[in-house]
């Protein structure tokens, strides 16, 4: 018959894991600002989400704007997921994590695969989604 010390460390969970990754927006055709946040911003937004959640972070991954074809911060992120299978990859929003829906729904998969689920930072604090402007 189990004690109660034993049942109170069987009903507690292991503290949950999350990555980090931070993209810097992709500039428009005409090169200006865009009114997103920047990876300095996108790290305090996510950071938050992690405290709010009671998460450990286990990786902060980053592509500055130079690095967007290739996102080597993305990949070396989904390596360190494979192996380390943190729970929640948070993104200050799904767009950070491919230029394209394709691309965004094929690394969600691969996430799910893992274990892992991307967890949108407006989402992780409660706030309201972005709201696309019309395509006029």
């Amino acid at each position: 018959m189990p004690t109660t010390h034993q049942h109170e460390t069987e009903d507690q969970e292991k503290p949950r894991r999350a990555a980090i990754y931070l993209s810097e927006p992709v500039p428009n055709d005409l090169d200006e600002p865009r009114d997103e946040l920047s990876l300095d911003q996108q790290s305090v937004l996510c950071r938050c989400v992690a405290i709010a959640l009671e998460l450990e972070v286990v990786g902060v991954f980053a592509d500055p704007r130079g690095d967007l074809v290739l996102r080597p911060g993305l990949r070396q992120a989904m390596v360190v997921i494979e192996a380390q299978r943190p729970d929640i990859l948070i993104v200050s929003s799904l767009e950070r994590l491919a230029d394209s829906y394709h691309d965004i729904v094929k690394i969600v998969w691969k996430l799910g695969r893992a274990g892992t689920v991307p967890v949108p930072a407006e989402v992780g604090i409660g706030l309201p989604a972005k709201v696309r402007p019309s395509q006029d």
